[in-house]
């Protein structure tokens, strides 16, 4: 913990995925700021529920090779009349009953500009990658604080992305989560045909998208209010990597921090990213 001289302070918590996921960890800081409000336990109470989790006959493949990428740390803002205005669109496209989230415009326009900036080839695979709890799949009761995230995973050619509009590309999107569940359960259950949907592969073509925008961590209340800002202090610098969230008061809409393109592609990058953002 930090103190500011104006009242203000930081906390900051180092974990494993090896512990607790996003929404885990959220919990456990929620647990402290409720206890440090004087309540006499936490609104959630935390389950252990580990063996409930699925652990299926899948053997994992081999460690991963890391290259090495000069990663450059940028950061965007997007207002909320943009993310309103871009949803707008897609619900009117997509036809009735059709919404998208704030998250799925934001990473939708991520792998547009990042595919664009890149200049890979037109026929390379270019792949993303997010991370969704699959706790309501799994059926794992509220208070579990285990990890229970399971990928997301979208390939598609480079030059089929880079001609996409950002609303083509929020359908594609939509389309990976709504297949998520199906996976899930197909891991769970073991017909993979032995395949481990966790393996990843890391090249410069593959980028990786945290969303901590709703995992709680804006929730937390020492006994002050809900905190100005919440995120990750820093990411892995090797890996091609996003985080999403919430833009800090008192700033309405969502904060991407990017970690996802070397110093020859960042200045085209962050050009494509900031059209239309104001």
């Amino acid at each position: 913990m930090t103190t500011f001289t104006c009242g203000g302070f930081v906390i900051g918590l180092r974990t494993n995925h090896a512990v607790a996921d996003g929404t885990g960890a959220a919990q456990f800081m929620n647990a402290v700021g409720d206890l440090a409000r004087g309540l006499p336990e936490p609104r959630v109470k935390p389950i252990w529920a580990r063996d409930r989790f699925p652990d299926p006959d899948i053997k994992p493949g081999p460690l991963p090779e890391l290259p090495v990428l000069p990663l450059q740390y940028i950061a965007f803002d997007f207002p909320a009349a943009y993310l309103g205005k871009l949803k707008a669109q897609y619900a009117a496209t997509a036809g009735a009953g059709k919404i998208c989230s704030a998250f799925d415009i934001v990473i939708a326009k991520l792998w547009q500009c990042r595919t664009r900036a890149i200049a890979a080839d037109p026929a390379a695979a270019v792949k993303l990658c997010f991370f969704a709890s699959a706790r309501q799949v799994l059926g794992l009761e509220t208070g579990y604080w285990g990890n229970a995230i399971f990928p997301v995973k979208v390939s598609a050619a480079a030059g089929e992305v880079a001609a996409s509009s950002v609303i083509e590309l929020v359908g594609v999107v939509r389309e990976a989560k709504r297949r998520m569940a199906g996976e899930c359960l197909s891991w769970a259950e073991g017909r993979t045909g032995g395949a481990d949907p966790f393996q990843m592969t890391f090249d410069y073509e593959s980028v990786y998208v945290s969303d901590w925008s709703k995992l709680g961590f804006n929730d937390v209340d020492y006994g002050y209010g809900a905190p100005s800002s919440a995120g990750p202090l820093v990411n892995c610098d090797l890996i091609s990597s996003v985080i999403v969230m919430r833009a800090p008061a008192p700033l309405a809409g969502t904060r991407l921090l990017a970690s996802c393109v070397t110093k020859d592609h960042a200045d085209d990058f962050a050009a494509r990213m900031r059209e239309d953002l104001v």
